[in-house]
């Protein structure tokens, strides 16, 4: 379990916040220095801040809020302020505060906050599929590539972070485009505000809405304050659509809005607001046909398609390949504090030999677990079943992601294959979908384009 991270430059104060919390059975770490606070998050597992302004500094806070959600976009922060300053809190909601406190309500309202905080963070997370990929540590300065593809894909990069008009992130899933999407950011003249992301695959969509314009006060259900959407805590830096595709007509509509007026309304707002935000989208899908079905805004399409940076699936690319498994062998066996294992000349044939259909993002997971396993080299036995048998990149198994059968073979073929992953499943829906590296929905809409019956398929895998 993570802890709570009290940053407040008042020892007195900093001591009575933490002994509330841990009353509340939460743990705690305190710091009283932005430096030690960026310490503490490098070194610890932090869950959730508390800041402090720390007056009479008072943008010292804010700075200290600007470096943490540098390094943890997804970590919610509570700010504490001296008194109910709307100002200062408005200004702290802008730059990706979840919420703020004041210093006299402490005693009443800490521990109250702090598991609502936690509690939605969570959810947040579920929802939108960042937990843990947010915080992963690699610097978006050092992405790790050695193909003369890669290293085009990089300049092409660089050149995009010079602009202010919107990118278009072209590449299968597990590439990298969200990594990418940071790198621009970094290298623009954004770099020092905010970059905040949203997964608009697996959010629902009674959530997105709310989620990317915010709503007031009273717009809904459970709606008891105004929220700021992630459109408007990007303010003057830049927001992230991941799968872009994804979104619904009506939300497409309204981004287009945004595009075009640089003004977006929170759900029941009176007003239009002016937002300064550099959009950077992401597709795993072929949009231009998305557009041809009518399942995406051609008007939208034109806007998101002025600057496109594509990247090579893992397996076109396979010089990154043992580059990329060195570094996580590295990576990994740091953070366990143990001794680099070396990768045995077999086990570098068969990595170089696999199809990567999860490309890094599979590489990433297949080394954790090598890693973890292994003593001074990692050997074929350290490694997944799927790839100690040999080259996968010729027939599929059944870590073989959906896209490329999609690719490779017929309709019939994916259908079969489906009900393959199924079985193997006992058709749980959600591991298949993890498995064919869809989401639930697509997997749901699959089952009903090819009249797949799950429970025959049980009776018959029986």
């Amino acid at each position: 379990m993570g802890k709570i991270l009290i940053v407040e430059d008042e020892p007195g104060i900093r001591w009575f916040v933490a002994e509330t919390l841990r009353a509340g059975g939460f743990s705690t770490l305190e710091a009283g220095t932005s430096a030690d606070a960026v310490a503490a998050m490098q070194d610890e597992s932090i869950e959730l801040v508390f800041l402090d302004l720390m007056k009479p500094a008072e943008e010292d806070g804010y700075e200290t809020l600007r470096k943490i959600k540098e390094l943890r976009p997804e970590l919610p922060v509570v700010m504490l302020l001296a008194y109910n300053n709307a100002g200062a809190a408005d200004k702290a909601l802008k730059l990706g505060a979840e919420d703020y406190l004041t210093k006299e309500a402490i005693k009443e309202r800490v521990v109250i906050v702090a598991r609502n905080t936690l509690k939605a963070g969570k959810l947040s997370r579920e929802v939108t599929g960042l937990a843990g990929y947010l915080n992963e540590s690699v610097a978006a300065d050092n992405i790790i590539y050695k193909s003369q593809a890669m290293k085009k894909t990089i300049e092409l990069a660089e050149k995009a972070a010079l602009t202010d008009i919107p990118v278009l992130l072209i590449g299968e899933s597990g590439t990298g485009k969200e990594l990418l999407s940071r790198f621009i950011h970094r290298k623009s003249k954004r770099a020092a505000r905010p970059l905040i992301a949203i997964d608009c695959s697996v959010l629902p969509e009674n959530l997105i809405e709310p989620e990317l314009f915010g709503y007031e006060k009273g717009a809904f259900t459970g709606a008891a304050g105004r929220k700021l959407g992630r459109i408007e805590l990007a303010e003057g830096g830049t927001l992230f659509l991941d799968e872009v595709g994804n979104l619904t007509s009506d939300i497409q509509k309204k981004l287009l809005r945004f595009l075009e007026e640089k003004t977006i309304e929170r759900i029941s707002g009176k007003d239009a607001t002016k937002i300064d935000v550099r959009l950077i989208a992401a597709s795993n899908i072929d949009l231009s046909a998305a557009v041809n079905e009518k399942k995406f805004r051609e008007d939208l399409y034109s806007r998101l398609n002025v600057f496109i940076v594509s990247i090579l699936p893992l397996r076109e690319r396979s010089a990154d390949i043992m580059q990329l498994a060195a570094y996580f062998s590295e990576k990994f066996a740091k953070d366990r504090r143990k001794k680099v294992p070396k990768i045995s000349p077999e086990t570098a044939k068969l990595l170089n030999n696999y199809a990567w259909p999860g490309n890094v993002r599979e590489l990433r997971n297949v080394m954790e677990r090598a890693v973890l396993l292994a003593q001074e080299e990692v050997f074929p036995e350290h490694l997944p079943s799927g790839l100690d048998s040999g080259s996968n990149k010729d027939t599929p198994e059944s870590g073989f992601g959906l896209l490329q059968v999609g690719k490779k073979a017929s309709a019939e073929f994916e259908r079969k294959y489906i009900i393959k992953i199924l079985k193997d499943t006992n058709g749980n829906k959600t591991k298949a979908a993890k498995v064919l590296m869809i989401d639930y929905k697509t997997l749901f809409n699959k089952l009903k384009k090819y009249g797949i019956n799950l429970l025959f398929i049980l009776l018959s895998a029986g």
